[in-house]
């Protein structure tokens, strides 16, 4: 499975709520070196009608937007829904609060080129990020890539890891139909604020023999706005990934009380203490691993429920 001579690409914007950003968006891709094989930009309103359909319509004298809606607000609901509906051979999902450098684009399909004889299934780009206001120097190191920037290499680079963006990632249409598309995240098909959908799909790519290409010059550019750079929201997005790491591991091993294992109770004990008595590593970094466990410890606690039926 790879690409044929003339292959064509999509891309995929899902978006939620704030039709601004959206605009910033597609004025953006109005105004890059735009490749002959793109086929459609398809822009996903899901969570409801906010103005997204009018925004679409404003701006298909320019780029070939096309809308589609999902009524459910579901991240990898909307990206599936884009998947599905896309018949190109690759797509490209950016985020809404992206904009794009002159030759993105362009750079993605001279790398495609270029490396398209090769067992390549997904393929992602830098991410820099556009700060409202700069973190403070003590939450940088405990805040995502797609808040700090992603730039992992000088040059195009084949990697066998599942290491891209959310908003800045790529896969072949047709091989990630064939693994199931981006999981919601548990057997209800809500994602209940579970993190890193892509990861997982990039994962199952991976396990059927592809690879992924990273490309270098398919830069782009994050808005951050100032209250994803606060203490409140790092321990927020902390709490998540315990919360992910934790239903998907499945039942817990070992010694469990309540459907949770031992350790955990040890390490939130001990981080709550280092923390109000700190001594060789910041107050942040205890309070960060209790933001953690507690998400861990919820998330066997909601897998015991989903599991059970209860």
């Amino acid at each position: 499975m790879g690409l044929p001579s003339n292959w064509k690409m999509d891309i995929a914007i899902p978006q939620y709520k704030n039709i601004k950003m959206l605009k910033r968006c597609l004025s953006s891709l109005a105004n890059v070196n735009m490749p002959n094989n793109v086929d459609t930009i398809w822009v996903v309103e899901n969570g409801g009608r906010c103005g997204a359909h009018s925004v679409v319509e404003s701006f298909k004298p320019l780029i070939p937007v096309k809308y589609l809606n999902l009524d459910e607000g579901n991240l990898s609901k909307a990206r599936n829904l884009a998947l599905d509906t896309s018949t190109s051979d690759v797509i490209f999902f950016f985020d809404n609060d992206i904009t794009f450098d002159e030759n993105s684009l362009v750079s993605y399909f001279n790398s495609l080129e270029l490396y398209k004889g090769q067992q390549i299934g997904f393929f992602g780009g830098p991410l820099t990020p556009l700060y409202e206001r700069q973190p403070a120097n003590y939450l940088k190191p405990y805040l995502p890539k797609s808040v700090v920037g992603y730039h992992p290499f000088k040059y195009d680079q084949v990697i066998d890891s599942p290491d891209f963006l959310g908003g800045n990632h790529g896969i072949l249409v047709n091989l990630a139909k064939s693994v199931g598309g981006y999981d919601a995240g548990s057997a209800s098909g809500n994602n209940s604020g579970l993190v890193g959908e892509e990861t997982r799909l990039m994962e199952k790519i991976i396990s059927k023999g592809f690879t992924g290409l990273f490309c270098f010059g398919a830069n782009v550019h994050h808005y951050i706005p100032k209250d994803n750079c606060t203490t409140t929201w790092t321990l927020k997005r902390t709490y998540r990934h315990g919360l992910t790491d934790s239903i998907l591991e499945g039942s817990p091993k070992g010694r469990i009380l309540f459907n949770i294992p031992l350790y955990l109770y040890k390490m939130f004990v001990v981080n709550t203490l280092k923390f109000i008595l700190p001594r060789e590593r910041t107050r942040f970094f205890h309070i960060n691993k209790v933001a953690f466990c507690l998400g861990k410890m919820v998330g066997f606690r909601r897998g015991y429920s989903i599991r059970n039926g209860s």
